[in-house]
């Protein structure tokens, strides 16, 4: 039979349904991955490891809430939220008018959100 020997350091870690909650709750505020591992006495590393699963439904929970009010407001008229969602989900740029086209000062989105 052999024995198992005490190799020192900190016990492992125990993920329990408290913790899901306290790492849930503190991602959806804001707070820094190595903040809340802080919270919970364990590394970074170890949140990554043990919470991977907590973190990434987090995120895309928020993303989803964040770009569904945004998408609201662009609908709703919010100038800015209009344009911001067509740069980034229309793929929409501002084009720079070309020398030979003196007539061409206003580019193809601003066309766009002046008839919406």
């Amino acid at each position: 039979m052999s024995e198992e020997k005490d190799l020192g350091g900190r016990p492992p870690h125990e993920v329990t349904d408290e913790t899901r909650i306290i790492v849930r709750e503190l991602y959806s505020a804001g707070i820094p991955r190595a903040r809340i591992a802080s919270r919970l006495d364990i590394n970074e590393k170890t949140l990554n490891k043990h919470y991977k699963a907590e973190l990434d439904e987090t995120k895309d929970a928020m993303t989803a809430r964040l770009g569904s009010n945004l998408y609201q407001d662009a609908l709703a008229g919010k100038e800015g939220a209009r344009e911001f969602w067509l740069k980034c989900q229309g793929r929409w740029s501002y084009a720079k008018p070309d020398d030979d086209k003196k007539d061409a000062t206003t580019s193809l989105l601003e066309k766009i959100i002046e008839k919406l």
